[in-house]
């Protein structure tokens, strides 16, 4: 995942002369495993809510229900967390998706939307009843 300056962004901007931090938001899917969803390069967290951040980051960027934390370590340092903030959302949020240019037609569906798994055929049951028939009269080793 590569980083992005802050333009218009979620962290406080880097300003001339003081050092860069990097601001990454995850999630841990599984424990102890976190998942980099968004990284800015911005200024200090001096000052910053970052709760305040987060949340407005998770309502309007949307996730699953899970624990998500906001870590800014400097630039020149990245294993040292100057400031972190864990937070667990409790219900997931969808997120709007936004399409750009003049036609905004609607997204397609994916596969596993648009599936539909059909009852076995009765082919497909007199194969599965020979194959079974087949499994039980065969010895095991």
């Amino acid at each position: 995942m590569g980083a992005t300056w802050t333009s218009p962004g979620w962290c406080p901007p880097a300003v001339e002369g003081q050092p860069w931090y990097r601001w990454v938001i995850s999630f841990e899917p599984t424990p102890e495993n976190w998942s980099e969803q968004s990284e800015l390069i911005g200024g200090p967290p001096a000052g910053a809510d970052l709760a305040a951040i987060l949340t407005d980051w998770f309502r309007n960027r949307g996730g699953p229900a899970a624990w998500w934390r906001l870590q800014v370590s400097p630039m020149t340092a990245p294993e040292t967390v100057t400031a972190q903030v864990k937070l667990r959302f409790a219900e997931p949020v969808q997120r709007e998706v936004r399409r750009l240019g003049a036609n905004r037609v609607v997204v397609a569906p994916t596969f596993y939307t648009t599936t539909e798994l059909l009852p076995p055929t009765p082919t497909q049951l007199r194969a599965r009843a020979k194959r079974e028939a087949a499994a039980a009269a065969s010895p095991d080793c």
